[in-house]
């Protein structure tokens, strides 16, 4: 598998953003479907309920979350209002953070739903969807408020 930049999984942290490719770290438990798909040189980013991994430096945080939200919020079975409302919600203020209309307090509005979200669904989607994205929120804190400050780096990259 190609480098690893930076990967949460399932609570597991492996950060190698400013070190040399030589002396990065290998990432612990994620699973092989997951190695698999990085794998593929065309691969740099995978987002899913148990974490996200990113090989490239080029790779925006904010469309990474957008995606997955888009994908997991389709996914939401419907039976619990938080989860069927709370991702879609998710989604539209992370995708008008990344069209350039984000507003200040968007990013803590943000991060309190998705803490809602995981004490107040049903199903392991809801419980587990908003986990990833307050995980890219603290560990890529600047490039959030990057975003909603408006200083997007040309149009950002998936």
């Amino acid at each position: 598998m190609n480098k690893v930049l930076f990967s949460c999984w399932k609570g597991k942290v492996t950060d190698n953003r400013g070190k040399k490719p030589e002396e990065f770290e290998t990432p612990e438990g994620i699973p092989e479907k997951v190695l698999n798909a990085l794998n593929d040189e065309s691969s740099k980013a995978v987002m899913d309920l148990d974490g996200f991994v990113i090989k490239d430096p080029d790779v925006s945080i904010l469309d990474l979350c957008v995606d997955y939200l888009a994908r997991t919020w389709k996914r939401s079975c419907g039976k619990c209002i938080p989860c069927r409302i709370g991702t879609r919600v998710m989604y539209d203020m992370l995708r008008d953070i990344a069209e350039g209309k984000g507003k200040k307090g968007d990013l803590e509005t943000l991060k309190s739903l998705a803490e809602t979200l995981k004490v107040s669904t049903k199903c392991k989607i809801g419980h587990s969807a908003p986990a990833p994205v307050i995980d890219a929120m603290s560990y890529f804190k600047d490039k959030f408020k990057e975003e909603v400050e408006g200083k997007r780096e040309s149009g950002g990259k998936k």
